[in-house]
């Protein structure tokens, strides 16, 4: 289900045109996979003050059972690549030029999104269990997805590294999290009921996406 759509935004740029336009194409892609499903909620355009009073912006979440997927969308009309060692490359006027990882600014919001959630653990969890994967958010899975353009092209590194498989075209975003989510089931299939892994009921999972609706601001 669609928890959340984009924003009202109105761009002062073409920078700022093209940005929206990136997410706007993400949100069109998950409105039209994820709309009908129950156990999965989608919430476009979050934006949060942290722990530490600072705002943090998440272009898209996808929530399930089993976790977290973060979705940072890049608006690329060109060519992007990644090197081994996790450097970022755009193509712009026939030129290489560097960029901001994706992946970094995804890692920085995964860790404000897992520190307030965890923070608020006792109100969100069915049941809190200090010290097991099952208790709170410290070990919920959170899933760093990149959605580059549908105009764009990417260019991976000839040997693949932690990023491979993970920075894909913005149509192929879906489908990755439903593989995903399917590996997941089948994972969770192989394990005894006292070894299980991370995961949270429809309640939980409600509540989560209530909060984080909740705590929101434009």
């Amino acid at each position: 289900m669609i928890s959340k759509e984009l924003d009202v935004f109105a761009a002062s740029n073409s920078w700022e045109k093209n940005g929206r336009k990136a997410e706007e194409q993400i949100a069109f892609y998950l409105r039209r996979r994820f709309h009908g499903e129950k156990d999965i909620c989608v919430i476009n355009g979050l934006r949060f003050r942290g722990m530490d009073q600072t705002f943090t912006q998440i272009d898209h979440l996808v929530l399930c059972k089993y976790g977290i997927f973060i979705i940072e969308s890049k608006s690329v009309t060109s060519v992007v690549k990644f090197d081994k060692d996790g450097q970022w490359l755009r193509l712009w006027n026939n030129h290489w030029t560097g960029m901001p990882s994706p992946i970094q600014q995804a890692k920085n919001q995964e860790f404000a999104l897992r520190e307030i959630l965890q923070a608020n653990r006792e109100t969100l969890r069915s049941k809190v269990i200090f010290g097991l994967k099952q208790g709170g958010f410290g070990y919920m899975p959170i899933n760093i997805l990149v959605a580059i353009s549908d105009a764009g092209r990417i260019m991976s590194p000839p040997s693949k590294n932690e990023h491979s498989g993970f920075v894909l075209k913005a149509d192929q975003i879906s489908e990755k999290i439903i593989s995903m989510i399917a590996d997941f089931n089948k994972a969770n299939s192989l394990f005894s009921s006292k070894d299980l892994p991370w995961s949270m009921p429809p309640e939980d999972l409600e509540k989560t996406v209530a909060f984080l609706l909740h705590i929101h601001e434009p």
